[in-house]
């Protein structure tokens, strides 16, 4: 078993992306992104997970945009191509599933 306490990094504005744990089977990131940023189109190899512990976010995944708060969950495929752009301070963990 392994346990992270995972703490708020926005000291400024900037976008924070930590990778809290890696696994034979998974990796679990954090990202932390304030009002306004982005982070442009990419994809993974992996399946991914995206749980918004915190805030609103849209992704764009292959075109379509998905507007995402505290309540959501996303899963796309590997080399789906997505975007996300923060409407709020925002906190996301992601699971890239191997």
């Amino acid at each position: 078993m392994q346990r992270v306490t995972v703490p708020n990094e926005l000291l400024e504005k900037k976008k924070k992306i930590s990778r809290y744990l890696t696994s034979e089977k998974v990796d679990v990131l954090n990202i932390q992104m304030r009002a306004g940023e982005i982070i442009p189109t990419h994809n993974d190899p992996n399946t991914v997970v995206i749980v918004v512990r915190q805030g609103e976010v849209t992704f764009t995944v292959e075109g379509t945009k998905h507007r995402l708060s505290d309540k959501d969950v996303l899963c796309f495929e590997p080399l789906e191509n997505h975007s996300l752009e923060a409407h709020t301070d925002v906190e996301i963990v992601v699971l890239k599933i191997h």
